[in-house]
């Protein structure tokens, strides 16, 4: 029997992934260049670095990930490449999440040699560390095989979510304990302290949110294919691939509205560079 048309097969489900899609690669690109006009100077911190890289493998994602519901339109070889490419993106930003993290619980409980250590230097290579290690492990999905290593990708995937919120979790509890040392103190320098800490805390919430996002939108689609692999059902239930499909495609559009609608330096800069007007 003769396969049906792109058309004939385009559902509102693709449709619904492919607006999400569309959606990620506005947000993070909007988010992109107001850092990058950084209007109020707030800036020039490693934390930044590790969003904006976040923010680049988001929108890449973004870009190329619907390359998986055009499978059979496609030549195998060229399918493969792209297959490979969106592992290689979609590793780099939980990989980049968790980085945000380390960088994170570095400044919390060790903030003198934080300042010293995290110069241009250490991030460029922290960042390219980033990008080689999810290379690595999207070539090795693409020559051994996507099936049978893509519950090792996914496996990986995990741990590297455990891990995040793991560390998110120490820092958190490192807060707290900064805060109920301060709290006894009554000096000037007490106070602002106190001030760096609900800073602090404020980042750090914004980003376990972050977090939870990527466990929702990851591991429901990660446990899903894994389940279908192992009975065998993948290709014949195509809707419920296509929904968790759409699912996984969230975490990488989100995340700009949740820095836009919990950081006021975010949304103080979006105002300044898309709302206020120049005269």
């Amino acid at each position: 029997m003769a396969e049906k048309s792109f058309v004939a097969q385009y559902t509102y489900i693709d449709a619904a992934a492919n607006a999400v899609s569309l959606f990620g690669i506005i947000t993070n690109g909007l988010l992109l260049f107001a850092i990058f006009k950084d209007p109020l100077k707030c800036f020039r911190n490693s934390g930044t670095y590790f969003v904006i890289n976040l923010s680049v493998s988001d929108c890449l994602t973004s870009l190329f990930a619907p390359v998986f519901d055009i499978e059979i339109y496609i030549t195998a070889g060229t399918y493969s490449i792209f297959k490979i490419f969106v592992v290689w993106l979609g590793v780099a930003s939980l990989l980049s999440l968790a980085s945000i993290s380390v960088d994170r619980y570095l400044m919390v409980a060790y903030p003198f040699k934080h300042r010293i250590l995290m110069k241009g230097k250490v991030i460029l290579l922290w960042l390219t560390t980033v990008w080689v290690v999810s290379y690595v492990a999207s070539v090795l999905t693409g020559f051994f095989g996507w099936r049978r290593d893509r519950n090792h990708v996914f496996t990986f995937c995990g741990i590297i979510i455990i891990l995040t919120a793991f560390i998110y979790a120490l820092t958190y509890h490192k807060l707290r304990q900064q805060s109920r040392s301060i709290a006894l103190q009554t000096s000037i320098e007490a106070g602002a302290q106190m001030m760096r800490i609900l800073k602090d805390t404020q980042f750090l919430k914004t980003i376990i949110i972050i977090a939870c996002t990527a466990f929702v939108c990851v591991v429901p689609p990660m446990i899903f294919f894994q389940i279908s692999d192992l009975l065998g059902f993948i290709g014949k239930d195509i809707t419920s691939r296509k929904i968790f499909i759409s699912i996984f495609y969230i975490n990488f559009a989100v995340n700009p509205l949740i820095y836009i609608l919990r950081l006021p330096k975010y949304r103080k800069t979006f105002y300044l560079v898309y709302c206020k007007r120049r005269s």
